[in-house]
């Protein structure tokens, strides 16, 4: 268990939107650099998210894992705000799987997913720094198993480390990550949710 996950300091909802959840698109990540994007038939988030941000957003297709299982369908990763309050970065985004072969009520674990959170990072180009998120035991920069303590205790969720978070078909999952504040103020940083999305560039941050 990772002890300060469900503090109060955030929380994560899952919304199963059964029909109304996002329909895979074109693979083609979209940037932060102009609007967000529309709700459009491509794109309906449903009663229960109407007022939630969309800043950026990028569909990947699930890929075969090592020994060859692979659960089908897309990944979509959101990325909804990048907020700043005293000495915590926020990072608040949403993930859903669809697969229209399997049935509504399936759920994959993120490993048959091809899915890992915790290389999330956000860079901050203008002052060349790179933030991790917070973990509870353990160091990045120590030995294997301090480094692997560390993974496993990062104050980020839905976990996808320990594999006994399972993501339902067509449900839309809210997730949070807890950073560093960045020193120097910056109004735009660059965000990676980890594997299997690209970076979003020029994220919008939020002084709160």
């Amino acid at each position: 268990m990772k002890i300060l996950r469900y503090a109060a300091m955030a929380t994560v909802g899952l919304a199963l939107l059964s029909g109304c959840g996002i329909v895979p698109g074109t693979g083609t990540p979209q940037g932060t650099n102009g609007p967000p994007p529309a709700a459009t038939s491509t794109s309906n988030f449903g009663v229960a998210n109407a007022d939630m941000s969309v800043m950026a957003q990028a569909t990947a297709a699930v890929g075969a894992i090592a020994n060859g299982e692979n659960v089908g369908g897309s990944l979509t990763g959101i990325l909804r705000s990048v907020e700043v309050g005293q000495e915590i970065m926020t990072v608040r985004f949403a993930i859903q799987w669809d697969n229209n072969d399997a049935k509504d009520t399936d759920a994959a674990d993120p490993y048959h997913l091809g899915l890992s959170l915790s290389g999330l990072t956000v860079v901050d180009r203008d002052n060349l720094v790179a933030y991790r998120v917070f973990c509870t035991k353990g160091s990045y920069t120590s030995g294997a198993g301090s480094l692997q303590d560390c993974v496993f205790s990062q104050l980020i969720s839905p976990d996808t480390e320990y594999h006994t978070f399972y993501f339902p078909n067509h449900g839309l999952v809210e997730g949070y990550a807890l950073l560093p504040a960045p020193k120097g103020h910056p109004e735009k940083v660059d965000v990676s949710m980890g594997s299997p999305f690209p970076a979003f560039t020029n994220a919008t941050v939020t002084y709160v």
